[in-house]
């Protein structure tokens, strides 16, 4: 694709150009989807931009100019993802009580040998804290 260019005597694609490549691909119509999110695999990619290595430097860049054009490069190891930023505005914000939550369950889990403490009261944090500190000799 790129090939063409390179035989003519330009230069390979830099960042910028590679960057408005894939947003330009995050509004076309194929895949059965009007456009949006897609993927891209290591190789697709080093040919799209005609290259024979992805070089750390060059995802970087490419990710940064991606940034600054509102969209997002995730590296899966195989693939690539490209995801408009506004993708994220729907997600869940994690709160302090929702780690609190978890850590307190995963710390108050009871081991193999010991007997699950007794569900009692209204909170289960509340009920896994009190029976830990119990075990301590605390009240």
């Amino acid at each position: 694709m790129v090939q063409a260019l390179v035989e003519k005597g330009l230069e390979r694609p830099k960042c910028d150009w590679i960057a408005d490549a894939l947003v330009a691909l995050h509004g076309q119509a194929f895949g059965g989807k009007r456009g949006g999110k897609y993927r891209v695999s290591r190789k697709f990619l080093r040919q799209l931009i005609g290259r024979r290595r992805l070089a750390p430097e060059l995802l970087m860049g490419v990710a940064n100019e991606l940034f600054e054009r509102g969209y997002v490069l995730i590296d899966l190891e195989t693939h690539f993802v490209v995801l408009n930023q506004k993708g994220f505005d729907s997600t869940r914000r994690l709160t302090a009580a929702a780690v609190a939550r978890v850590l307190c369950s995963e710390v108050n889990r009871p081991s193999a040998n010991e007997e699950p403490a007794p569900n009692k009261g209204s909170s289960p944090i509340g009920l896994q804290l009190q029976t830990s500190e119990a075990k301590l000799g605390n009240p």
